[in-house]
This record gives structure tokens, C-alpha cells and sequence, in this order.
């Protein structure tokens, strides 16, 4: 087959294109004007430990916003220029995990722009028991794993800070401080059936009374220091020294946490249910001196459920006897650990 003029000259041209291309992808490359980096790991902040930072600032360069936390001869952090109260542990936590932080690399540089560090974006100084620190953070890296950050007064010397969450978590202080949120209690109701207390955590409680009008006893449990329950000897009468079960006392508050009224009454009578001379009264205490109480009265004629009042409300709850046993079963015997029976051996 011949092929016209026309046809061989496109040929012939499509042959050196193609021969330009793939010059051109063989080429060498010509490398990038990169720095040269140290390779070596730089521990930014040494041996300085939690316990000799005292002074903690976060500075927004770009909108001249600062924030200053303190922590005073106790230990307690408290921001300047604030009254709110914040949250020790998350301070402690965040400030620990930035002095865990890195410089994966670092390299010298004379044009800082390209890294976000000729006007950094926030400034951050650490200061304590003869200690001081200063971070200047500019950008990420392309694969955002590292910071790029001047330390002190070096003005050349570019560090990749291999903690982005650390710094991210340190730097969001400055316009989300860790302040301690206090959601007030909620006014209570007693409208349908459902959990009475809502909103009641164990773990808040510092003070448990259960008192049996009829037999005159009193059980009162208090929180220790360490946190563990302890039978208040005095209201029972009991031995000092005796051990209490923390896992009956466990379960105990847990039935009074989850404590339901399967049914609503309004407009009764309290002497009919039994609620004008209450047979037992509860009254669990918080930290903050709030208190839920329970008054207790009779049983319906199933004898299965009992009318019960919290706090001063006006309408009665109906509630399972059996979660009402639960909570009063250690009046007049107090939760102590009991100690195991050896068992008899057998001929």
C-alpha cells in the first residue's frame, strides 16, 4: 500500500513529537533549592518536668489576642483577668504532652516566608523554676505531620516540631480556655412516670442519710478523702474501725440513681398514701451542699409498689417495693464487709 505526500509528512511529524516527548521525560530533573536539614532529633525543652512550669501564654500574632494562665504555690491554675475556674487536669494533661514534644528536624534558613515564620502565627512561652521557653509556629509541612518553628531568640534556625495535635491543643486555649462548665440543676418535676432523679451521679455524692421513722434507726454513709464510702459510726452506733463494703454501697447508689415511678398521682391526699408521717426518708448529698431527698410512704393494696415524694413536690410517685428494700435494707445493718465462713470439712 503507498501512502500520499500528505499522509507521510504527518507521519513524519508525528514521529518527532513523539521522540521530543519522551527526551523530555528522560531528562534529569533538576533538583529543587531545598535546605539542608540536620537529621537529627532536637529535645526542644530538655529535662524540664511538669512541676517547673508555672506560666503558661498563648499570643495570636496576626490579632494581637493573649491569653496568660498561671498556677500558684498550691498548684491551682487560675487565667489572668478571668474568674472562671478551670480545669486542672486538662491544663496538666496538655501542658505535659506539649513538653513531649520533638524537632524531628531542623535546617537553617535566610528567607522564612516559605515556611510561615517571617510573621509567625502564634507565639508561645513557657516559663517556670529557672526555666523558659519560647515557640514561634508557623506552617505545617505539605503532608501536615510537622510544624515549622523558631525556638528563643534563633531568628535562622527552622525546627519541624513533630507534635501538630500538642501545639493545636495548646494554641485553642487562647479562645477556648478549659474553664469549668457548671450546668445548673435542673428545676425537678414529677409529671409521667420515669427516672425520678434525673440528672443524679453517683460520683458526685458526698453524703447518704436513710432514716426509719418507725424503728427510729438511722443509717448515715459519707465519703472519705480517698474517695472510698465509709459508715458514719456515730448515726449507727457501730464500730469505728469496721470495713465497709464499697461494692454493696455501689449498688445501693445505683438503684437510687435509676430509681423509677411506674405511675403519677396528682391531687392526693398525703395521709392516704402514708406520706404525712413518711415511713423511711432518704436524703443524698452532692459536694455543693444540693440535696435529693425521698420521703417514703405506704404500700398500695398490691403490696408490691409504695408512694413516694421527692424533694417537696406536690404529686406522689408510685414506685416498685422492691428497689424501696434495696435502698433501706441496711438500716439497722450497716453494709460492713462480712467476713467468708470457713466450711466444716467432711469425714
Amino acid at each position: 500500500m503507498r501512502l500520499n505526500r500528505q499522509t507521510g509528512i504527518f507521519l513524519a511529524v508525528l514521529v518527532l513529537v513523539i521522540g521530543a516527548a519522551l527526551f523530555l521525560l528522560n531528562a534529569p530533573a533538576s533538583a529543587p533549592d531545598l535546605p539542608q536539614t540536620s537529621g537529627e532529633v532536637t529535645d526542644i525543652f530538655g529535662d524540664t518536668k511538669l512541676t517547673d512550669i508555672h506560666t503558661l501564654t498563648i499570643t495570636d500574632n496576626t490579632s494581637n489576642l493573649s491569653a496568660t494562665f498561671k498556677q500558684d504555690a498550691q498548684g491551682v491554675w487560675t487565667q489572668e483577668n478571668s474568674e472562671q475556674s478551670l480545669r486542672q487536669s486538662e491544663l496538666d494533661s496538655a501542658l505535659g504532652d506539649l513538653l513531649r514534644v520533638r524537632a524531628s528536624d531542623s535546617f537553617t534558613a535566610q528567607d522564612l516566608a516559605p515556611y510561615g515564620l517571617d510573621a509567625p502565627k502564634y507565639t508561645v512561652t513557657l516559663s517556670g523554676d529557672n526555666v523558659s521557653f519560647t515557640l514561634r509556629l508557623g506552617s505545617n509541612n505539605p503532608a501536615a505531620t510537622r510544624t515549622y518553628a523558631l525556638v528563643g531568640d534563633d531568628n535562622s534556625t527552622v525546627y519541624l516540631l513533630n507534635g501538630v495535635s500538642q501545639l493545636n491543643r495548646v494554641t485553642a486555649f487562647l479562645l477556648n480556655p478549659p474553664v469549668v462548665v457548671v450546668v445548673p440543676t435542673a428545676a425537678p418535676s414529677l409529671e409521667t412516670a420515669g427516672i425520678l432523679f434525673a440528672g443524679l451521679a453517683p460520683s458526685e455524692l458526698v453524703k447518704l442519710t436513710l432514716e426509719d421513722t418507725q424503728a427510729q434507726a438511722t443509717l448515715t454513709l459519707v465519703r472519705g478523702e480517698g474517695g472510698a464510702w465509709q459508715v458514719d459510726p456515730v448515726s449507727t452506733g457501730a464500730v469505728q474501725d469496721a470495713a465497709t463494703d464499697t461494692l454493696l454501697v455501689d449498688a445501693m447508689l445505683s438503684t437510687l440513681q435509676f430509681l423509677s415511678a411506674v405511675d403519677v398521682l396528682k391531687g392526693v391526699d398525703a395521709a392516704t398514701v402514708g406520706l404525712d408521717t413518711p415511713r423511711y426518708t432518704l436524703r443524698a448529698e452532692r459536694g455543693d451542699g444540693y440535696a435529693y431527698t425521698l420521703a417514703v410512704g405506704a404500700n398500695d393494696v398490691s403490696g408490691a409498689r409504695a408512694y413516694v415524694r421527692i424533694f417537696d413536690l406536690p404529686n406522689v410517685a408510685v414506685v416498685n417495693v422492691a428497689d424501696i428494700e434495696a435502698l433501706t435494707r441496711f438500716i439497722g445493718n450497716p453494709p460492713y464487709q462480712r467476713a467468708e465462713a470457713t466450711p466444716e470439712s467432711t469425714p
